[in-house]
C-alpha cells in the first residue's frame, strides 16, 4: 500500500510550475504598465499640441498686426492698434519649449519693448518633462493679402523613466490673418 503525500520529485515539478506562471505574469504586468505609460504620455503630448495650436490660431486671426522677428522661432501678435493696445508673444527657447508672454511695456512706435513673464509661460508643459519641439523654424508668414501663418509644431515627448522610447507628433496649420491693418 501506498502513502498518501507527494514525492520530493512531484513537489519540485509543481513549484517550478508556480515560478513560470509567476514569472510570466509579473512579466505581463511589467508590459501592461510600460505601455500605459507611454499612451498616457502620448495623449498628454496630444492634448498640449492642440491646446497651443488652438491658442495661437485664435490670438492669430485676431492681431492687427504680426511679427516674426527671430527668422521663424517668435510670433509677435498685436491687437488694437487705434486705442489700448495690446501685444502676444509665442517663443522657442534654446531647449526647445514653447513660451508664451504678454506685453508689459510699449514704445511710441507701439512695439513691445518689455513681456511679462520674460521668457515666458510653457505651452508644452517644459522639457524637464521631456517634450520639446524638434525644429525651431515654427512661424512663417506668407501671401499678402490676405496673409497666411504657417504653423509648424514638430513635437518630441522623449517621456521620462523610458529613455528609449519616444513619442513624435507633428501639427501644420496654416492661420488665415483676416484681421491685419
Amino acid at each position: 500500500m501506498r502513502k498518501r503525500g507527494l514525492t520530493l520529485i512531484e513537489l519540485m515539478v509543481a513549484m517550478t510550475i508556480f515560478i513560470i506562471v509567476i514569472t510570466l505574469s509579473v512579466g505581463g504586468f511589467v508590459a501592461i504598465s510600460k505601455v500605459r505609460a507611454i499612451t498616457g504620455g502620448m495623449k498628454e503630448t496630444q492634448q498640449k499640441v492642440r491646446v497651443a495650436n488652438e491658442m495661437i490660431t485664435r490670438f492669430a486671426k485676431q492681431a492687427e498686426y504680426v511679427t516674426i522677428p527671430l527668422g521663424g522661432d517668435t510670433l509677435e501678435l498685436y491687437f488694437d492698434m487705434s486705442s489700448a493696445i495690446s501685444a502676444k508673444k509665442f517663443a522657442v527657447d534654446a531647449k526647445g519649449d514653447l513660451l508664451y508672454s504678454d506685453c508689459k511695456t510699449f514704445d511710441a512706435q507701439k512695439k513691445c519693448t518689455s513681456w511679462d513673464p520674460d521668457p515666458g509661460n510653457s505651452l508644452l508643459g517644459g522639457t524637464d518633462k521631456g517634450i520639446y519641439l524638434d525644429d525651431a523654424n515654427v512661424f512663417q508668414l506668407s501671401g499678402v493679402l490676405p496673409s497666411v501663418l504657417n504653423l509648424k509644431l514638430d513635437v518630441v515627448n522623449s517621456l521620462p523613466g523610458y529613455s528609449s522610447l519616444s513619442s513624435s507628433m507633428l501639427v501644420e496649420n496654416a492661420v488665415i490673418l483676416g484681421g491685419l491693418k
